[in-house]
């Protein structure tokens, strides 16, 4: 093998079938369809049925989408924050 097919096989990026870039995002591969269909992951398609994606695709789709540092929105509640009267409620109390 000559210098140049080494450099082009390093260069080049191995691409994920559908079971593994699920795995690598932590959901089902039916959730993966879900996200790729709206536009959400981009994915090279290979033939009529199959699917593959770049390891890149999906780093960046997981940076695109994390949520930093939002006190109060999951597991506490958030200091002067309270919850809408619903009209169940309301009769309830009466």
């Amino acid at each position: 093998m000559n210098q140049t097919a080494k450099t082009s096989e390093k260069n080049s990026p191995t691409l994920l079938d559908e079971r593994a870039a699920a795995k690598v995002l932590g959901i089902s591969p039916r959730v993966l369809w879900g996200l790729a269909d709206a536009g959400e992951i981009p994915f090279i398609r290979i033939g009529p049925r199959l699917k593959r994606y770049d390891p890149q695709d999906l780093q960046e789709f997981v940076e695109r989408n994390r949520r930093r540092g939002q006190p109060g929105i999951r597991g506490g509640s958030a200091k002067g924050f309270q919850q809408p009267d619903r009209p169940r409620d309301q009769k309830r109390a009466q």
